[in-house]
């Protein structure tokens, strides 16, 4: 099979945020993962890597260590270190932003880190908040998050897989980019009116081609 056919195969296929996870963890040989927000396990469970841990307040079957992001990073030395790392823990834009900068000091200089749903396709699947009892999807405003960090990381270059599982926010330690944007105000309408900009997109198949 040669090139052309092989990412043949990688347009037509629909990847998900683990499919993403393994192909970079396997390219790179990455040794360390960390997943901030475990749920039932869909993530996690599929994860093939040497080491991997998970950090969650419930303990569905996956957890590792049952306890808040804020304080499993407050007890994490400052020198522990991992080659990969997923958010995708509370979907609210203050808390993912928490998440994003804790993660980032505890990055390699060759890591990755990756994000959860970052591209809500309309307003109700944005909204900040999830009623007690409410089911559905709830993608919240943790899109607000990645903005903010890009705009807080100039040391970071960032981009989202828009047309991946929700859309996946990458990070990567390098050179950034300036965007402006009154994150704090910001909404939704004004979000998917200028997505390109604010969260810098990216296809599926040109993220594998440059980076898988």
């Amino acid at each position: 099979m040669n090139n052309m056919d092989r990412f043949d195969l990688y347009y037509t296929k629909e990847y998900m945020r683990y499919d993403i996870l393994n192909m970079l963890i396997k390219r790179y040989d990455f040794k360390k993962y960390l997943e901030i927000g475990v749920a039932e396990g869909q993530t996690f469970s599929r994860i093939e890597c040497d080491f991997k841990i998970s950090v969650d307040p419930l303990q569905n079957g996956y957890t590792t260590y049952q306890m808040h992001s804020d304080d499993f990073f407050a007890n994490l030395g400052k020198d522990d270190k991992f080659d990969i790392i997923f958010v995708d823990g509370l979907h609210k834009y203050e808390q993912c932003y928490k998440d994003l900068e804790n993660s980032i000091n505890h990055l390699e200089d060759n890591g990755f880190l990756l994000c959860h749903d970052m591209n809500p396709y309309n307003k109700w699947l944005a909204r900040p908040e999830l009623v007690d009892g409410e089911m559905g999807a709830w993608n919240g405003d943790v899109y607000k998050s990645f903005i903010k960090f890009r705009q807080n990381h100039f040391d970071c270059c960032c981009c989202m897989l828009y047309d991946c599982d929700w859309g996946i926010g990458v990070i990567k330690k390098g050179i950034g980019q300036k965007i402006v944007c009154d994150v704090d105000s910001l909404t939704y309408e004004e979000f998917a009116n200028n997505k390109n900009y604010l969260m810098n997109c990216i296809s599926v198949y040109d993220f594998i081609k440059c980076f898988c």
